[in-house]
């Protein structure tokens, strides 16, 4: 990966040239009725989205509509003729992302791809990209870094965007990341921007730990060898994990179910 710098003014046209070339942009936008919140729209200038807030909405909308035609069908008497739709939905982009939504379409990928290869769903991925930011931790609910991400996770983003004085580094991730910024991303001339982006990550990735303790090594064991227990299937006993237990209880917890 490979660390650069875009200002203010750079993104801000950025965002102009892709509208400009009939290019959905898509950020978070403050809510109209509540400006504590954000939700992901499409936008025509850099000015209108709201960075930094996590919107109540997952960016899967984007990628995976409630509802979408791939088929159309022509019914004559007894006979009925098959159309299927082109797999061409139009180019977007999406700026502003937070790591732990954008972490999902990794996982989605998989599941897309399990046993049937949904066409519909990569080719949307293909047509967008994905620009996240950095996430400072938002508040003591945040637990990404116990499912193996973090506030400074670049799964499942093509670029990252990290904010400094004068705009933003920004962590170029994959071809379609590289591509978007071309040119307008340069090299970083002052070296102690790097050392602050690494303590922003570190001080992130502390303040998330905070809220949740490290899982103890032998929960993936555990569960793999209770997931068909007998009681839970006799039972119907859904397991759920409390939010932040001392590890000493959640092992205690464990031992007296199993």
């Amino acid at each position: 990966m490979t660390i650069k710098m875009v200002s203010h003014a750079d993104l801000a046209a950025l965002v102009a040239e892709l509208v400009a070339a009939n290019t959905q942009v898509i950020a978070p936008v403050q809510a109209k009725e509540n400006p504590a919140a954000t939700d992901y729209k499409q936008i025509q200038k850099l000015e209108d989205a709201t960075l930094g807030l996590l919107p109540r909405r997952s960016v899967k909308e984007f990628l995976f509509p409630q509802s979408e035609v791939f088929l159309r069908y022509k019914q004559h008497k007894g006979d009925v003729t098959l159309e299927e739709i082109p797999l061409a939905p139009p180019k977007q982009v999406i700026i502003g992302a937070k790591p732990c939504d954008v972490a999902s379409t990794d996982i989605l990928d998989k599941v897309m791809n399990w046993d049937y290869r949904d066409e519909l769903w990569f080719a949307h991925r293909e047509a967008t990209t994905i620009v996240s930011l950095l996430c400072p931790g938002l508040d003591n609910n945040c637990f990404c870094t116990a499912v193996g991400a973090g506030p400074d996770s670049t799964s499942g983003a093509d670029a990252m965007l990290i904010p400094v004085d004068g705009g933003y580094l920004v962590e170029l991730v994959t071809e379609k990341g590289t591509a978007l910024f071309g040119a307008r991303a340069k090299d970083v001339t002052d070296k102690n921007l790097l050392t602050k982006v690494e303590e922003m990550r570190q001080a992130a990735r502390k303040k998330v730990e905070q809220n949740t303790p490290t899982v103890p090594a032998e929960m993936p064991e555990w569960l793999a060898a209770n997931f068909a227990h007998c009681h839970c299937a006799a039972t119907d006993v859904v397991l759920a994990l409390l939010c932040a237990p001392p590890a000493t209880a959640l092992k205690s917890r464990m031992s007296a179910k199993a």
